[in-house]
Order: structure tokens, then sequence, then C-alpha cells
């Protein structure tokens, strides 16, 4: 009894009767990404663990941000220390626990980018035990509920390729309650409050598949803060996912006001999103300057291929094929990043570098940029001059010409039509564009779960799944299982 009143107690009291606790004032800097002042204000703590913390925090962003190396100087030192520092301090310390699983997530990450799973492997298992740690000794403790959500809602939707690690945790997770405590870690905590808002954010879009309430979301966020980089960075992202270009683009012309404003930490990827909206809406020239301008600043690998792919691309849309040739064989001496983006870019690249794309194909990676814009007409527009030529196409241009026309009348709500597109597109032999059957199928469970129909939605994310080996498999792979573990709840 005695010790069930010491943790009451515990938990009643601020975290900084300690020395450790979040700092208000750096807090509100990390939500505008003015990191440089954040390091100033970090390195003026008195307590030399809140402080390093934090410091550890704003490289891992810096470097997030940008992939340079130079912000990981030291940072392994500087990481090792700040862990054994705290390993070292009381199990009556709040934070303590909840720092530990940050530390160890956020070095999980870098290991996974650096391709060192094991390792990987290793931070991950150390931050499930902190975070399972501090739900232990402090259940009403707010500050461990973004790990919470996030091993619930990553781990029960592991795509098959990351099944082994999974399995190797023996972990699963729960979608559904994952989702809450991720909402509850955005509205509620104060420690990293921007990192789980965001995070929040990036797992309903880019994982759960609700690109729409992320959008929603994101929108409540920009009212709340105003101008922000990172808000209005993330905003452009659920904009282009909606396919709503122009918004994006509204956004995205900002570009100026924030590389203007010093106290900003811009990010390169901001260019790449730049160049990919100009590129969806066929203005070539603006794309190319903006791509280029994010391989210029960015220094790593992460979306390097895609990026040099649509640089190739927008140069063969426009006339040149020797051009576009010379950046596709570039790609040869580079390495692709994890990201599926960078993987189906690479294999078109290669596949373009050998083989001139037929004008055929050009006409569908045009209408393919306009739907992916929100451009409708004009892709319906291009797709129903192609289809004069219907007898001239081969295989795989046939079976992306029924699944564009399926998206683009999906996109409109003529289900009837987009259903006859997708099933068109399914019953074409498999081929390369595998990747293209798996999500007309994944749609076709859209329209059946639209319609009240369950059991038949059901069966085609399940049908998904018997999918392997295809473009962006991954991505909807954690999709379908999201979807399936609500439906089955």
């Amino acid at each position: 009894m005695a010790k069930y009143f010491s943790y009451l107690w515990l938990l009643l009291l601020p975290a900084y009767t300690w020395g450790i606790g979040p700092s208000a004032s750096i807090e509100q800097r990390l939500e505008q990404f003015h990191l440089e002042a954040a390091i100033q204000e970090a390195q003026q703590l008195a307590d030399p663990l809140t402080r390093d913390f934090y410091l550890l925090h704003i490289q891992f962003y810096k470097y997030i941000s940008t992939q340079n190396v130079t912000h990981l100087e030291g940072f392994d030192e500087f990481w090792e220390n700040t862990i054994q520092s705290l390993e070292k301090k009381p199990d009556s310390l709040p934070l303590r626990p909840v720092m530990l699983a940050e530390l160890y997530g956020k070095m999980a990450i870098l290991e996974f980018l650096e391709e060192n799973y094991f390792a990987s492997l290793r931070m991950v298992r150390q931050c499930h035990k902190w975070t399972k740690r501090s739900t232990e000794l402090f259940p009403g403790n707010k500050e461990q509920r973004k790990y919470q959500g996030l091993f619930n809602v990553v781990f029960a939707s592991v795509p098959k390729k990351y099944q082994g690690l999974a399995s190797m945790l023996g972990y699963t997770g729960d979608a559904e309650l994952g989702m809450q405590q991720l909402e509850l870690a955005a509205a509620e905590s104060h420690l990293l409050k921007a990192e789980a808002q965001f995070i929040v954010f990036f797992v309903e879009k880019n994982v759960l598949g609700k690109g729409e309430k992320a959008m929603k979301r994101m929108e409540k966020l920009k009212t709340k803060l105003g101008n922000n980089m990172m808000v209005d960075f993330l905003l452009a992202s659920a904009y282009s996912g909606m396919h709503q270009n122009e918004k994006a683009l509204a956004l995205l012309e900002l570009r100026e006001k924030y590389v203007a404003d010093k106290r900003v930490f811009f990010t390169p990827y901001w260019d790449h999103s730049l160049g990919k909206a100009y590129y969806f809406k066929g203005d070539y020239e603006k794309a190319r300057l903006y791509l280029r301008r994010f391989l210029t600043a960015h220094k790593g690998n992460i979306y390097e291929v895609d990026a040099k792919f649509r640089l190739g691309m927008s140069l063969v849309l426009s006339g040149d094929l020797h051009g576009g040739q010379k950046i596709f064989k570039s790609l040869e001496e580079i390495k692709a990043s994890l990201f599926d983006e960078d993987e189906y870019a690479m294999a078109m690249a290669k596949r373009f570098a050998a083989e001139a794309p037929s004008p055929y194909l050009k006409q569908l990676f045009k209408a393919r940029n306009y739907f992916d814009g929100g451009y409708q007409e004009e892709a319906l527009l291009t797709l129903r001059r192609l289809e004069r030529q219907k007898e001239l196409l081969s295989p795989d241009e046939l079976i992306e010409l029924y699944y564009r026309y399926g998206r683009i009348y999906h996109k409109q709500g003529e289900l009837t039509n987009a259903i006859k597109n997708y099933n068109l597109c399914t019953a074409q032999p498999p081929s390369e564009q595998k990747w293209m059957q798996a999500y007309a199928t994944f749609y076709l469970g859209d329209i059946a779960r639209e319609q009240k129909k369950a059991q038949e939605a059901i069966a085609f994310y399940q049908s998904v799944l018997t999918y392997d080996k295809y473009f962006y498999q991954a991505g909807l792979e954690n999709r379908c299982k999201a979807i399936l573990s609500e439906m089955k709840n």
C-alpha cells in the first residue's frame, strides 16, 4: 500500500521537481523549426540531462531534414553519454523512461536509414523496453503515449519485407488503440509536442491511408499556428496526396518567404515537393529548376533517385530524349534509398536508359501526372486520345490505360465505370505493371466498402495481400492491414 501511495504521489508532482522536464520555450522553437534559437536556449538550461536531450534531438531534426552527416558529428558519443547518465538516474523520475525511449527510438531510425537493420532492431527493442517500463511505473504519464501509439499502429500493419524483424520482436499491435494514443500524445504531451503532432499526421496519411482526415488535421493546426514552415510543408503534402495540386502549390510557392527567414531551418525536401508539383502540372521548366535545387542542397540518398528520374522524365516529356537518358544512365552509380518512390524510379530509369519510352507510354505518364495533380479533365482527354490507338499498346501499356481510367472515374464518383476499368486492369496477364493490378484490387475493395459490402471488401483487401514483389508494396500492405484490422473490430 505504501508503494502504491508513493507512486501516486510521484504522478501528482510536476516533472521539473527533479530538474528533468520539458522547456516550454524550446518546445515553441521546435514547433516553429527555429533550430538555432532552440540550440542557444538548450545550452542555457541548468539541468545537463534536459540540455543534452534537446541538443541531441535538434541535431536529429537537422539530419533528417537534410541528410547532411555534419549534423551527426559526435552524435553517437554524445548519445551514448546521455543514455548512460539517464540509466543511472532512479526509477522515481517519471520522464526518465520516456526520455530513454525517445533516444533509443531516434537511434533506431538513424540505424535503419543506414541499413544497419540488426542495430536498428536492438534500438527498437530498447525503445519498446523503456516504453513498457514507463507504462508499468507511471501508467498515467501522458508523455509515453507517442511510442505506445507508434508500436501499436506500426506492428498492426507490418509489410511483408519487415515481418521478419517484427516477429523477432514478438510484438503485435492494435491500430485503433495506437491511433487513440497518438492523438492523445499530439493533444496533451509537453515533451516534443510538435513531433507528436507531425507523427500523428504522418501515420494517418501514410500508414492508415486516411488522407482527408490527415489533411483536415493539418488545416486545423495551421489555423492555430499561422505561418509555420513545417505545417505548410506537411499540409502541402496532404493536398498533393489528395490530388489538390493547386492548393499544394499555393503553399509551396511561399518558399522564398521561409528561405529569407533566417530563424527557420529550411529543408531541401521543400524543393523536391515544389518540383513535383510543377511536374504534375506539366510545367517542366520550373519542375527542373526546383528538382535541381533539391539535388544540390540535399546531402543524402532519400528521394535522390526519385528527383533525378522526374528530372529526366521532364526532359523526355519536353522532347529531349538524349538529355533524359543521360540522367537515367547517371543513376547507375547511385544506391537508391529504401523508400518506395526511389525503388520505382530506379527501375524505370534503368529501363528508359536502355530503351526509350514509347510515344504511348509517354502519354500515359502525362495522364498519370495530370491525375496526381488533380487535373482530371486533362488526364481524361489524354487517355481518350490514346484509346483510339489501343490496338497498338503493349500488354503493360494496356494495363496502365485501364488502371488510369479506373482512377479517374473513381475520383469523379463514376463507380460503375471505375469498377469496369479496374476489373479490365486486373484481368490482364500479370506483368511488370503488377503493382497497378494490386492497387486496382485495393480500390475495388474501397468501392465495396463505400457501398457497405463488407465481406466483398474484405475479400478484395485480402486478395491484395496475396500479391508480392511489386512497386509501392509496403505502403499498400500497411493500408490493407490497417483497414482489415479496423473492419474486424
